[in-house]
This record gives C-alpha cells, sequence and structure tokens, in this order.
C-alpha cells in the first residue's frame, strides 16, 4: 500500500479512537521518527501528505529548497519560519520513498457513500431511476408519511438528503430527527469526527455540488459518536436542526420533552416493528409530524409486523394498506440495473439442528470451503469477502480453521484474514484495514455489516452459521451488501450451506430452494389464498440442470442459479413435485388439477383416441413442472377415475367404447 492509501487507513483509526498507537504502527515500515509524529500530532502529519498530495503545489521538478520553502503555506499549520528545521525530516522521507514523483491528489474520504462508483463523480453524476422516481414524487405530492422501498445498493442515501433539503426549502427553521438501528449507517454517511458536532465538509459540498441538497445551513445534532442525553435540549426554534441519531439512543432518551418537529426520517424501517421504536413513531404520529421511511423489505412475514408497519405508515384514504412511496424491490432493482444479480454456490454442512454439530467445524466443512473458494476466487475482480459465523467463538474458530489450511489452496496463497468482534480493540481495526483493502482479504464476524453496512468492493458473501429457516431480513439485508455496482463487477457471490445428509435430506433441501425463491420474488406463505398459485409458480420456474449441477431460478425472466456439486440429483427431481405440495399445504385434488390444466393444452392429450400413458411418457416432465409417475404419485385418485375422466371427457360419453362408437 501507498503512503495515501495508509493515511486513509490511519485517518479511519483516529476517527474511531482519536489517537494512533503503537500497536497499530507496528505493522509499518516507517522511521521512528515518522512513527512518533504520527502518534503524537497525527493531524499535522496528516496535513503535509495532504498538501504534497496535491499537483497544483508540488512537482517532481521542485528542488529540495523549493519543497522546504512550501512548508508555511500549508494551511493552518501556522508554523514560524525558524521551527521549519523541526520538520526537514519529512520532506527527507517523502524524497526517499519517492513520494513526489507519484504524487496524485488524494481522496481521504474515500470511505464515504458516494465515492464508491464511477458514476457518481461530480462531473458526471448522475441519478438512478429510483431516485429520480422519488424526487418526482416529493415535488409532486409534498410530504407524505410512507415508505421508500428500496433496495440495498440503490443510493436511498441520496433520497434522504434530498428530503432534508426539500424541507429545509419549505418550512421555516424545519426540525428533523434521521435515525436508524446501526451506528455506522450514519457515521459513514456523515463522516462524523471524533468529538464533533459537524459532518464532514467535504460530504456537505459534494452533495451541494452535484445538486442532491444543500445541509450547509443546518445545526447538526451528532448523537451518534457523542452520546449526551441532553440532545433534546438543542433542539431550538430559532434553527434549522438535523438530529443524526441510532434508536436504542434515541428510545432511551427523554424525546417526549421535544416541543416541535416536523420530519422523522427513518432508514432501515422494518424495525418499526419492535417496541420502543413504534412507541417512539406512534408518539409523533398523533402529533401529526410525517414519517418516512426507508427499507429493502419493509414487511416482515411473522405475526404482528404488518398492523404495526399500518399504524404508522398506513395510506391516508386507507388504513388497511401500507403507503408505498415507491417501489425498488431486490428484484425490481436488478432488472432495471440498479444493483447488480446474485449468484449462490452451496456447500455441505454436517447439521442444522444437532446443538453440539453448531458449535462444531468439521473437515468436510471446510475443506468444502476451500475447495469453492479456491474454484470461484479467480472470477471475483476485488477478492473481497466477509463470512457470517453466528457467534463470536465460531467466528474465531472458523478463522482459525481457514487460515490453518488455506495454503493448501494455489489460488488463495496470497489472501489475509481478519476478526471483528466486540470483545477486543484490534477487531475494530480488522475492520477498517477489511473496508479500506483493495482485496484479497477475508473477514469473519458473527453477525455484523448483515445491515446497513457499506464496504467498498465487497463481492461475495459466505454463511458460516448453519441456520436452516434463513428470515427474509437478514438474507435480503445480507445478499445486498454484495449486489452494489462497481466497475469490473458482474454479480454477488453468496455462499451458503445445505445439510450433507440425513433421514429428512431432499425435504430440507427443497425447502431452502423454496426459501430462497419466495425471499428473492418477495412473496410470503401467509397468504393460504395463494399457496395454490404459488405452487404453480414455482413448479413452473424452479429447474434441475444435473448435468451443469446448477439449480435456475426463473424470476422476472432473469435466471438465478445455484451451483451445487453433490446433490443427490435424481432424488431431488424425482421428490420435488411432492414435498413441495406438502410444504405448501396442496391437497391431492389441487394439484393433480393444476397437471390436468397444464396437459390440456398439449394437442395430444385433446384426443381421445392416443394412449394417455404412452403420450404422458413422452413428454418433458421437468419443463412442465409435473412427477414422471404421476400414477403412483396420485393412485388414490387414480383407482376411482379413468384418465380420461380426469380430463373432463365424462360428461360426453358413459364410457370410451361408447366413445368410438359415436364416431363410427
Amino acid at each position: 500500500m501507498s503512503i495515501k492509501d495508509d493515511l486513509i487507513y490511519f485517518q479511519a483509526i483516529y476517527n474511531d479512537f482519536g489517537k494512533i498507537t503503537d500497536s497499530i504502527l507496528v505493522k509499518f515500515d516507517y522511521p521512528n521518527n515518522i512513527k512518533e509524529l504520527i502518534k503524537t500530532n497525527f493531524k499535522l502529519f496528516e496535513k503535509f501528505i495532504n498538501f504534497y498530495s496535491d499537483d497544483t503545489n508540488i512537482t517532481h521538478n521542485f528542488s529540495y529548497n523549493d519543497i522546504i520553502n512550501t512548508i508555511p503555506k500549508i494551511k493552518e499549520i501556522n508554523i514560524q519560519h525558524n521551527l521549519i528545521k523541526n520538520y526537514e525530516f519529512i520532506i527527507k522521507w517523502l524524497i526517499d520513498i519517492h513520494f513526489f514523483e507519484q504524487s496524485t491528489i488524494i481522496d481521504i474520504n474515500e470511505l464515504s457513500d458516494y465515492k464508491k462508483n464511477d458514476d457518481l463523480s461530480i462531473d458526471n453524476f448522475k441519478l438512478r431511476i429510483n431516485q429520480i422516481d422519488a424526487f418526482d414524487r416529493l415535488n409532486k405530492y409534498g410530504l407524505e408519511t410512507g415508505i421508500h422501498n428500496q433496495a440495498t445498493g440503490c443510493g436511498k442515501s441520496i433520497i434522504i438528503i434530498k428530503y432534508i433539503d426539500y424541507i429545509y426549502n419549505h418550512i421555516n427553521n424545519p426540525k428533523i430527527i434521521l435515525f436508524t438501528e446501526r451506528i455506522n449507517i450514519l457515521k459513514d454517511l456523515f463522516d462524523f469526527s471524533k468529538g464533533s458536532h459537524k459532518p464532514n465538509i467535504n460530504k456537505i459540498k459534494e452533495w451541494k455540488d452535484k445538486n442532491i441538497g444543500d445541509l450547509s445551513n443546518f445545526e447538526f445534532i451528532n448523537a451518534v459518536t457523542i452520546k449526551n442525553k441532553k440532545w433534546v435540549n438543542k433542539i431550538i426554534d430559532n434553527k434549522p436542526i438535523l438530529v443524526v441519531i441510532n434508536r436504542s439512543f434515541l428510545t432511551s432518551s427523554d424525546y417526549k420533552k421535544i416541543n416541535h418537529l416536523d420530519l422523522i426520517l427513518h432508514d432501515e424501517c422494518h424495525n418499526t416493528t419492535s417496541d420502543k421504536c413504534h412507541e417512539f413513531l406512534k408518539f409523533f404520529k398523533e402529533k401529526n409530524v410525517h414519517i418516512v421511511g426507508f427499507s429493502a423489505t419493509p414487511i416482515r412475514t411473522y405475526k404482528n409486523s404488518l398492523p404495526k408497519l399500518l399504524e404508522i405508515y398506513h395510506q391516508p384514504e386507507n388504513k388497511n394498506k401500507l403507503n408505498i412511496l415507491t417501489n425498488y424491490n431486490m428484484i425490481y432493482s436488478i432488472s432495471n440495473d440498479l444493483i447488480l444479480p446474485p449468484e449462490f454456490i452451496w456447500f455441505q454442512i454436517e447439521s442444522y439442528n444437532d446443538k453440539d454439530n453448531k458449535n462444531k467445524i468439521s473437515d468436510v466443512e471446510v475443506g468444502s470451503i476451500l475447495d469453492i473458494l479456491d474454484n470461484i476466487v479467480e472470477k471475483l475482480p476485488f477478492k473481497k469477502i466477509i463470512c457470517w459465523c453466528r457467534t463470536i467463538e465460531m467466528s474465531k474458530l472458523w478463522k482459525q480453521k481457514i487460515e490453518s489450511n488455506y495454503k493448501l489452496k494455489r489460488n488463495l496463497t496470497n489472501f489475509t484474514f481478519g476478526l471483528d468482534t466486540s470483545e477486543i480493540a484490534q477487531s475494530n481495526e480488522d475492520y477498517i484495514k477489511f473496508k479500506i483493502s483493495h482485496g484479497n482479504m477475508i473477514l469473519f464476524c458473527a453477525a455484523k455489516h448483515r445491515e446497513g453496512s457499506d464496504i467498498k468492493n465487497l463481492d461475495c458473501c459466505i454463511f458460516l452459521d448453519k441456520t436452516k429457516d434463513r428470515n427474509e431480513i437478514p438474507f435480503i439485508q445480507s445478499i445486498g451488501r454484495v449486489l452494489r455496482k462497481t466497475e469490473g463487477k458482474e454479480f454477488g457471490l453468496v455462499i451458503d450451506g445445505y445439510i450433507k445428509d440425513n433421514n429428512y435430506y431432499e425435504k430440507e433441501l427443497i425447502d431452502k430452494i423454496v426459501g430462497y425463491y419466495i425471499m428473492l420474488n418477495n412473496l410470503s406463505l401467509n397468504d393460504s389464498s395463494c399457496k395454490l398459485s404459488l405452487f404453480n409458480e414455482i413448479l413452473n420456474n424452479v429447474k434441475f440442470n444435473k448435468e451443469k449441477k446448477i439449480i435456475e431460478l426463473n424470476i422476472k425472466s432473469k435466471i438465478y442459479k445455484i451451483h451445487c456439486l453433490d446433490l443427490k440429483w435424481d432424488d431431488i427431481i424425482k421428490n420435488f413435485h411432492s414435498i413441495l405440495e406438502k410444504k405448501l399445504d396442496i391437497s391431492k385434488d389441487e394439484s393433480l388439477n393444476l397437471i390436468i390444466r397444464k396437459l390440456k393444452l398439449l394437442s395430444q392429450f385433446n384426443n381421445p383416441e392416443n394412449d394417455f400413458w404412452k403420450e404422458y411418457e413422452k413428454i418433458d416432465h421437468e419443463l412442465l413442472g409435473i412427477p414422471k409417475d404421476i400414477y403412483n404419485e396420485y393412485k388414490e385418485i387414480f383407482d376411482k377415475n379413468t384418465w380420461y375422466d380426469l380430463l373432463g371427457y365424462k360428461n360426453l360419453y358413459l364410457s370410451f367404447d361408447e366413445f368410438k362408437k359415436e364416431l363410427s
């Protein structure tokens, strides 16, 4: 890494901890006097590097004396001339490492949300269709209480900035609260320096220059990195106020003392259903405060979710319907090229249910993961991977197992590994290093960075948590981490586990396939009236390619691939129809009726003279999503009915012989 890259790393550490320690510097091959300066006066070191990184201030053609004479020009250093000699060692060091020969303008805000994609630079910045849609709605209808259903990676933060700008231009001295569950979302968005209420001024300038919004006139109350419960008292009448705060600190504060509020912006608003969050929103809803929510997955499938959401975000004219302001869910966003499509690989795990096995890692599991990584990393442009391991102890164990064996794999020898837990400060350093790294790194954690995190160039995630029935919220939020568009990246890779072998192998695997289909398609099993159509839809749109060892999910005319090397393909294909039938609680009569409808669309089954069983044997059962052995699948029905009865000829003729006689 270059000095400029190191500076970004140091700045992230400094913003979090307020200092650079020996334990951080020990990894860097710097002279002792440079290390001492970084420890004792990091801001001065930062100013030197930033100043000399600007090609307008210095070029490689400058002489040594020319460079020395530029020192007093560095902004805010205020170095007296007789002290310049004290800093000559920096110049000598920079010359020694040929710094001036590679000088380019450094962007110390590389970690900010809007420096992620090349199309977001100020000169060629373009709003995306989902953002234009949100802006148009805001301009047309003004402030409305409702939800922007926007997939992770679509740039909903820009919409949030536009809302803040809009209310400033329409209300005198507005009072706004912006909150979310995760501290890091807001911390990254505004890049608050440690101990400061002010966001990074470059962020404010960037949003203004891009014509997204001008936040320069707001008085910020930073309750994200500054935990002072008296923040409520700072909401005064004669200033535009923007409170930036995380949910737990917000709901533990005495927010009922707030006399006036104009707007609440709730990022990750699916958390509305938690008791304290719902209580807070309901309090201000009753005071007619506008509340705007943002979420990739606003509706959860468990009970009480929808009623609580409706209580806050219902349509003005219909309290039983959510007021969805814009709807760009994951599948729609992929179709509109706002985010990348996911691609899945499944590896073998020993068991879902056995508690002892959940706390163990077998050689089969380690080998399976290493084989997959060795085969696929060359297809990943950045090779930047996050692993979710369920618990801190399992995170440590997985890291230890992988680190002990990765050198056996030819394509993994250049990888480094990090651990991010809440136990030790070093883990936070690992996360920062991972976040700003260019790739070839794997980070292990328990449940961190699944929701709301924004890690540059992340192109793969691995579920090592041995979860059988993963809830749709963590699933969609988690895989959304790897679907952000970046130049050179064509898809986001998701690696997940399936059970190796047990008595319920087919059932559990088909449960998993159906779960993926439902979650990706934003469907729900709660509505029994839709189960029959869902059954038919899944049968038609889930295909098994035994030769290529791929399960294909056809959703909205796009194919989502699940790569599986070691499935019992024949068993899965054979039993898919019947297991799906049981999972969705479809009766035998309902299921067979769906098959009959499909058959009647084929000409050979509209001719009663054809031999039904021979014709049925010849058709492509997998393509039609119907069982190959239809007789044994529905034996109890066929034992009571003939095939032409089931095809609807029963009402026309008493028997097949009479039918033939009628034709003669």
